[in-house]
């Protein structure tokens, strides 16, 4: 009741109110003892949302930012804390099992095995979406993932929060909307926290099923929605996102499908559409060459698509996307961007040097298999039986003889 009553201040017109709001709600989170949970958490993140969006100064504005930013990070720490003390547990529950095991082995049809970690208007405007977003969190249990059980209540109000901003980034906005209209900041800031929450994370984004669920079906859908998006700040940071998930090796084995989705719907589209623009195109390079320094990035590219019969040949079309753009002369690759040959010449050189890395990787992945088996072919030689004569082969006599006719 206190939190519902300090959230009914965001209807004032004072930002002098409004700044003392956030910092209530920002003591309420930090409250190690009560603290903010399921409704009152999310009703605490729409009001600071919204005085984000309406206040007049900027000092309340920033106020609000930096309390929202703080309650959202603060909900996700504790969902890593409780990941890492629970894998930790699990580790050492295995640990003494195995010991155990070694010690004294039971009969055949008692073994039995630990669960697999990866079993898994005038005045005040809420913004577009915020209060169907941010709602007060009762839904059924076919919405909140497989099985609709959560396991702590940091679970719960990750997850919710982790939702709410999905389904707040997707809302639709106009075309001609301003940069200072709330229906672009109102997504914008959406894709902004969504971005530090997905660079934070750890052990939860790729254990609990309930959160590889949430990144499968909401933001996923989000990152590809807003990279085609007409404003370029929202484009940036869907990919960001993207780019996170998909560096991420513990993530990449488990999002196949998305990222196979994300590159032939957005990364594909980008490189081959003379409409594209400059701005996305660089933007798409700088994530492939990041992908091109790393080894074991294409190398799973390369297994687990082209030599899936299934999948779209992505490592076999990236590289010819980057190829075609290296071997295109800036003047040309101005003309089909119709943008300046400066950024034309910023996109050819990033294909280029992409292509020089990719290359560069490959080398550097297959070098240790070419090692061990120059290591095993020189062993073989120095163990192997020398080769037996011919039958009646005298080597001895013959160069005996053969020393005899050159005297």
């Amino acid at each position: 009741e206190i939190v519902a009553a300090v959230c009914l201040g965001v209807h004032s017109r004072d930002d002098t109110i409004h700044l003392r709001v956030a910092q209530c709600l920002l003591g309420f989170a930090k409250c190690t003892e009560v603290g903010l949970h399921h409704t009152s958490l999310l009703a605490s993140v729409r009001t600071l949302y919204n005085i984000y969006l309406n206040a007049k100064s900027p000092g309340t504005t920033t106020t609000a930012r930096a309390a929202l930013a703080q309650i959202i990070n603060s909900v996700f720490a504790t969902l890593e804390e409780e990941a890492q003390a629970s894998f930790l547990k699990s580790s050492e529950v295995e640990s003494l099992r195995n010991l155990a095991t070694r010690a004294a082995p039971p009969p055949a049809d008692k073994m039995t095995t630990l669960p697999s970690e990866d079993a898994r208007g005038q005045g005040f405007q809420e913004g577009k979406g915020v209060q169907e977003s941010f709602g007060e969190g009762e839904e059924d249990a076919s919405e909140l993932g497989e099985g609709g059980e959560f396991g702590t209540v940091a679970q719960r109000d990750a997850y919710l929060l982790l939702r709410a901003l999905c389904k707040l980034s997707l809302k639709e906005i106009a075309d001609d909307c301003t940069a200072d209209s709330v229906p672009y900041r109102s997504k914008l800031l959406a894709l902004e926290l969504l971005h530090s929450i997905t660079k934070s994370s750890g052990l939860a984004f790729y254990h609990i099923d309930k959160f590889i669920y949430a990144i499968r079906h909401y933001l996923f859908p989000s990152v590809i929605a807003n990279s085609m998006s007409v404003f370029f700040p929202i484009v940036e940071t869907a990919l960001d996102i993207f780019e996170i998930l998909f560096l991420r090796i513990e993530l990449r084995s488990l999002l196949k499908l998305e990222v196979e989705s994300i590159f032939q719907t957005v990364i594909f589209r980008f490189l081959d559409s003379p409409t594209a623009g400059a701005m996305r195109r660089k933007r798409v390079l700088l994530l492939l060459s990041r992908a091109a320094a790393d080894p074991q990035t294409l190398a799973d590219l390369f297994v687990n698509y082209d030599c899936d019969v299934e999948a779209i040949n992505i490592f076999e079309k990236t590289l010819a996307r980057l190829s075609s753009l290296a071997q295109s002369a800036p003047s040309d690759t101005a003309s089909i961007a119709s943008t300046t040959s400066t950024t034309a010449t910023d996109v050819h050189t990033l294909a280029l040097q992409s292509v020089v890395s990719a290359i560069t990787s490959l080398r550097d992945w297959s070098r240790p298999i070419e090692d061990a088996r120059g290591s095993a072919i020189a062993k073989a030689e120095l163990f192997s039986p020398p080769e037996a004569a011919p039958e009646g082969y005298d080597g001895g006599a013959e160069e005996a003889a053969g020393g005899r006719r050159s005297a």
